[in-house]
């Protein structure tokens, strides 16, 4: 709608990023900010989702990468796991 507003609501915010972040799904930091409000919204499924896709746009990225670590996710060898290359590998 064009307008812009400020919320306080976490799960609100995290809502609000994960359509930014859908609307333009090749930009990392949109899916961080989606993972970040996720978290703070204490949705972990959707905080994983977010850092994964993060890892999906920037392979290299430490900071999704320790994120994933923390929570447990990045230690499993898994479909879902993201390999740290650069994507000017392939």
């Amino acid at each position: 709608d064009g307008v812009s507003r400020i919320t306080t609501d976490p799960k609100a915010a995290a809502a609000d990023f994960f359509t930014a972040a859908q609307r333009a799904p090749r930009v990392s930091v949109a899916w961080r900010n989606a993972a970040i409000a996720s978290w703070l919204a204490a949705d972990t499924a959707r905080a994983v989702v977010g850092w994964q896709r993060v890892l999906r746009t920037d392979p290299l990225n430490s900071e999704a990468r320790s994120q994933l670590r923390a929570i447990g996710i990045a230690g499993h060898v898994a479909r879902s796991e993201v390999w740290p290359v650069p994507t000017t590998f392939l």
